[in-house]
């Protein structure tokens, strides 16, 4: 796509990366001795240990790009402390930050820190950006949040949002790191990395097909990728099905209702009005409501109820020929199903992408089904019976083929471009067949004689109607694996 100076989306990579190496010249002549100098004394005694290793840190310093990466490292490190209330103030480039009494969102960091969104060092972030349109992703796990978080303020201005929606950098920025930080990174699953990921996906839904671009407003864009940004912020670690049970504060917030989806729609919204960061300032009240309207029906449109509804929807359509960019409805739909197709999206990656996510999701059931457990609450049906792998196996084929599949299948006749994703869905499907077939070989699948054929029955309206009472009642999209 095309900028108001002429430049194609490859023109701008291609002088990013021109950019990158002049600054890698610059840089590499900071000293970043002196920011941990300043920094260091600022630890309280209890903090020993890590002070040691900031004196380490000065001690042995083999390089620039080394240099640099631990001056990061330990600036952000300090600014974690003084979130958390353990140290009053530190001193970076001549500047004085002083920790805040209250903060209307636990966590955040105020406007002095919107440098904070930076790679790690410039090696990792040029890897991570090569990485971005494509559509055969590794599982970017190698990759430190701080550089994801760079990578996301990344593709926003790629998409070249800001200058034409009228979007302050800065706002942009503490909008990345506040959201950041409210998610949990002590779920398997459902964190920051999660977020990442589908943020990706979305981006490279949008690279991979202009008729998208063309077709989508830069205004619907920016609501996408907020949406993809936030959907799944303060997730809990346990879904929809828990929050009902055990009547959470949430789940009577929201009335047994989309519980999480309307929680992380929530979140999003009101980090994007915190008076520290207005990322709206300069949008007019039919701009933001338009926007608001879009963001909060994409979110919610990751709640496994309405799955089916969107399936059936892309499938009505047909072709993308059917949508109408004058039609609220077919944008809202193009929105929902993009976001919803990424979120459920880690089984169209290469196998070992795909085990790795399905080995997060799984240990994130567990320790549910455990809770559940411990707290006297059923175990939802597609959660019994994890602890073994042939089980995981046996649920992933059911997912691939009565959840993603269908989806997918909607997804390429509009969107003919992502085809080639599908090669990699039937792929896995096989890989786990034969995980399930290898242990039935060998005798070990005793308590998991295919646990579908009982609870599931072997019909696709079986499978379908039973995930989705369970899912209606409990999970959010994540529910089942992925969102």
């Amino acid at each position: 796509r095309k900028g108001r100076d002429g430049f194609t989306h490859h023109d701008m990579v291609n002088f990013e990366t021109f950019a990158a190496e002049v600054g890698k010249i610059i840089k590499k002549y900071a000293n970043e001795v002196k920011l941990i100098q300043s920094v260091a004394d600022f630890l309280e005694p209890e903090d020993e240990d890590e002070l040691g290793l900031l004196r380490d840190d000065l001690e042995a310093m083999p390089g620039p790009s080394k240099r640099q990466a631990r001056g990061r490292r330990r600036q952000s490190l300090l600014l974690q402390h003084l979130q958390r209330g353990k140290i009053e103030s530190i001193t970076t480039r001549g500047k004085k930050i002083e920790r805040e009494s209250s903060r209307r969102f636990e966590g955040s960091m105020p406007g002095l820190y919107k440098n904070m969104v930076t790679p790690v060092t410039e090696e990792e972030g040029e890897a991570l950006l090569a990485c971005m349109g494509g559509m055969q992703v590794p599982s970017f796990s190698a990759f430190h949040e701080d550089t994801k978080a760079w990578a996301v303020m990344k593709m926003f201005e790629r998409m070249e949002l800001m200058d034409v929606l009228d979007v302050e950098r800065a706002s942009l920025e503490k909008f990345i790191i506040a959201i950041r930080s409210k998610y949990h990174m002590s779920n398997a699953y459902h964190n920051f990395h999660h977020a990442f990921y589908v943020v990706q996906q979305c981006y490279s839904y949008l690279v991979n097909n202009e008729s998208l671009v063309g077709f989508l407003e830069e205004g619907t864009i920016f609501a996408l990728f907020l949406a993809a940004y936030g959907h799944d912020v303060g997730h809990p670690g346990l879904d929809n099905y828990y929050q009902i049970v055990s009547e959470s504060e949430l789940a009577l917030r929201y009335n047994d209702i989309a519980v999480l989806e309307n929680y992380h729609a929530a979140i999003t919204f009101q980090v994007i009005k915190d008076p520290e960061i207005q990322l709206l300032e300069h949008w007019d009240q039919e701009g933001k409501k338009r926007l608001r309207q879009n963001l909060v029906e994409t979110i919610l449109a990751t709640d496994m109820k309405q799955h089916f509804e969107i399936v059936s929807k892309l499938t009505g359509k047909g072709t993308f020929d059917a949508f109408s960019s004058s039609n609220p409805a077919d944008v809202q739909l193009m929105l929902s199903a993009v976001l919803h197709s990424a979120d459920i999206s880690t089984m169209l990656t290469k196998r070992d992408v795909a085990m790795y996510w399905t080995r997060l999701i799984m240990e994130e059931y567990q320790q549910q089904t455990d809770k559940c457990i411990e707290e006297g609450y059923a175990v939802p049906p597609h959660m019994e019976g994890l602890e073994s792998e042939v089980r995981q196996a046996e649920l992933q084929v059911d997912f691939i083929s009565y959840i993603v599949n269908p989806l997918w299948d909607a997804v390429v006749l509009v969107l003919p471009n992502l085809k080639p994703m599908l090669e990699n869905l039937l792929d896995n499907r096989e890989m786990f067949k034969e995980i399930v077939a290898n242990a039935a070989a060998e005798g070990d699948d005793d308590d998991s004689t295919y646990y579908a054929s009982a609870t599931y029955t072997s019909a696709t309206n079986t499978y379908s109607a039973t995930y989705a009472s369970a899912t209606h009642a409990s999970a959010d999209v994540d529910g089942q694996n992925h969102g």
